[in-house]
């Protein structure tokens, strides 16, 4: 069952990386809206989490490579971010769309598409700033440590910001979904 997982989780990821590439690459002009970039950062940061968390759930580290650990955990934290936060930009784009009269699409411009692109990213690194100053927790499994998580004092501060995050993405969701009935 487990070998079934792990290729069931492979042959997903590369699913959607060749689903992502695709659409990146094609011609049709609704790809390229302003919106629709965040669509691929959004599969971006998925697929980045789903990598991040895998290592964890897969693999017994041990010590020595404890850093392994942290790489996986900052790549599903970075994911999740940019995953977000590309769905906020997409979120406040519909709205402008649909508060605009006409419905026109491209009330961003490639500039404006290109700098939220750029601080969605720079927010998303910067919040995983702080696990490079964690600590590991660690068990004895036939005597040999394993890493299970980072120490109490990394994960007191780094749990609340995570949610509220997401708190403030779900929030504005509701907001702006309901300005937008208008």
């Amino acid at each position: 069952m487990e070998q079934f997982l792990i290729s069931l989780d492979g042959i997903v990821l590369f699913a959607e990386s060749y689903l992502l590439v695709r659409l990146t690459l094609a011609r049709d002009p609704f790809f390229h809206i302003p919106c629709f970039p965040f669509f691929i950062v959004t599969g971006v940061g998925g697929i980045l989490s789903v990598v991040g968390y895998q290592i964890h759930l897969r693999f017994k580290i041990t010590e020595e490579f404890a850093w392994v650990f942290k790489l996986g955990y900052v790549l599903n934290s970075f994911g999740i971010t940019l995953a977000t936060l590309g769905k906020f930009c997409i979120v406040v784009n519909r709205f402008v769309v649909l508060r605009n009269g006409r419905l026109q699409e491209n009330l961003w411009t490639r500039r404006v598409t290109v700098s939220l692109m750029t601080l969605i990213i720079i927010l998303a690194t910067i919040r995983c700033v702080p696990y490079a100053f964690c600590s590991y927790a660690f068990i004895v499994v036939n005597n040999v440590l394993l890493v299970t998580f980072f120490d109490e004092r990394c994960m007191v501060t780094e749990k609340p910001l995570t949610s509220t995050i997401y708190f403030m993405y779900a929030i504005a969701n509701v907001v702006l979904t309901a300005l937008s009935l208008k």
